[in-house]
């Protein structure tokens, strides 16, 4: 996880993979070992489909990673007090961060709605269940969700990196219960 959060840095790309090689060397791992491989290209952007312009009505897709212009307070040279922002191209205006951020606070909420309410599978028969309290299914197998919780837990990693960049309290607080709830990272 440590190459994938590397790897944001674009022009460290050959750096970080042979990092990455050398530690997985230094494990016994094979480089290409289903256990290793992991997609670095969905960690490198995140993408807010057509945000309009508050200024112009323009709009467009604008990747989280990848485009983004930032400015620094006049008063300080500190990188502290560096502020992100996102530019419209075609009136030069910022957009505004709460609308950016109220979406990601909709897109996360829809993930956690889904994952709550997914339905469960008998893994023997592939049978789903239709009975909410039933643990077992009729073959005597265990119900298992359908989908794992990766998804969620991938999206909120990469959500608390754009709100801790970005100073997005409101979205930091629900990563943060979300993460208290279910201890992901364990």
């Amino acid at each position: 996880s440590v190459c994938c959060l590397l790897f944001l840095l674009h022009d460290m790309h050959d750096d970080v993979m042979n990092l990455r090689r050398d530690l997985l060397k230094l494990l016994k791992l094979s480089e290409y070992s289903e256990m290793t491989t992991t997609n670095l290209s969905s960690l490198t952007s995140f993408v807010v489909p057509q945000l309009v312009c508050s200024n112009c009505n323009h709009y467009r897709d604008i990747d989280l990673y990848r485009e983004i212009n930032s400015t620094i307070d006049k008063d300080s040279d500190d990188e502290q007090y560096r502020q992100y922002q996102y530019i419209c191209n075609q009136c030069h205006t910022a957009y505004d961060q709460t609308v950016i951020e109220q979406y990601l606070l909709n897109h996360l909420q829809r993930l956690v709605l889904e994952n709550v309410l997914q339905d469960a599978i008998c893994n023997k028969c592939h049978f789903v269940r239709n009975v909410y309290y039933k643990i077992y299914c009729d073959c005597g197998e265990l119900y298992q969700n359908l989908h794992t919780t990766r998804l969620l837990n991938d999206t909120c990693i990469i959500l608390a990196q754009i709100a801790s960049k970005h100073q997005m309290t409101a979205l930091q607080q629900q990563i943060q219960f979300l993460n208290r709830l279910n201890h992901w990272n364990e």
